[in-house]
């Protein structure tokens, strides 16, 4: 066994490396195409903005309106307004879009944006569509649906464990040239930016 390794290590270590060299250069390409493209091209640190195609965004944390604000508009409101399960709690951030001083919508070239919440490696992406998230964006100028036709700043209203500490907003801009049946697009046309929560 000895002889037979020193006669063919040459080639044993050469057919290792090929096997290598072409394991990176098939896995590499559709690790990027089919999962790389999820990890965000830009972070915003906390505090700061970032401008997307003349478009500023920027991420605030907010409050949720309390039952008893609530309260003001509607008279039927639940005893939990937002519906939370057991050992969860409500992450609310405001993402605000202005473009030349004014309220903006998606940046031109984008179809709409997804918001997920994260806490290091983990992510939340099941947004809250309860009762006191509808009054809120009913009456609080603000709304949860990212597209050209909302204006209002972007509330990002995620349902997370009681016990996380959460670490970053993700916002996944998905281009219009996902919608379109003509152009087959890639999925890095996808642009995710992250936004630090201090």
């Amino acid at each position: 066994m000895s002889s037979w390794i020193r006669r063919n290590g040459r080639a044993l270590v050469i057919s290792v490396l090929v096997v290598v060299l072409i394991g990176i250069t098939i896995t590499r390409p559709a690790w990027q195409d089919n999962i790389g493209y999820l990890r965000p091209k830009y972070t915003v640190p906390w505090g700061h903005s970032i401008v997307i195609a003349d478009t500023r965004w920027q991420l605030a944390s907010v409050t949720a309106p309390t039952r008893r604000e609530l309260s003001k508009y509607s008279s039927v409101m639940p005893k939990d307004p937002y519906d939370l399960p057991p050992n969860s709690r409500l992450a609310t951030y405001l993402l605000r879009r202005t473009k030349d001083g004014k309220p903006a919508s998606v940046p031109a070239g984008y179809e709409f944006c997804v918001a997920t919440v994260n806490s290091g490696e983990r992510q939340w992406t099941k947004e809250s569509y309860a009762l006191g998230i509808t009054e809120w964006q009913l009456h609080g100028g603000v709304s949860a649906i990212c597209s050209p036709r909302h204006t209002e700043p972007l509330l990002v209203a995620i349902v997370v464990p009681k016990d996380i500490k959460l670490t970053s907003v993700d916002v996944r801009f998905l281009p219009e040239s996902w919608d379109n049946k003509k152009e087959i697009s890639k999925p890095t046309d996808l642009l995710v930016v992250r936004f630090d929560t201090g």
